[in-house]
């Protein structure tokens, strides 16, 4: 089970996007990491066609936002929360 922790005073700049999630466990390969998952499991499921190109309205804003050609790096910083029995991942990218 996965809890998304959204952020509610803090609203990353239009150039930087966050995906913040709690899990049980963390797998240090980095193969788990369910917070790029998230950003990538739309285009699984809406697609952008043969051709390639996003077309506003089917679903796909954070893989088209995270995907775009100008970002430059994405990075995820783990830590583990005691008090909640859970891993921290916190993934960004940045243009």
């Amino acid at each position: 089970m996965m809890l998304e922790m959204p952020f509610t005073n803090l609203s990353p700049p239009a150039s930087q996007a966050s995906k913040l999630l709690a899990q049980p466990c963390y797998r240090r390969d980095g193969k788990d990491v369910p917070a790029i998952e998230d950003w990538w499991s739309p285009l699984e499921k809406y697609g952008v066609g043969e051709q390639n190109v996003y077309e506003p309205g089917k679903n796909i804003d954070s893989y088209a936002k995270m995907a775009y050609e100008e970002v430059k790096e994405i990075g995820c910083g783990v830590t583990t929360c005691a008090k909640i029995g859970k891993v921290i991942v916190d993934c960004r990218y940045d243009m």
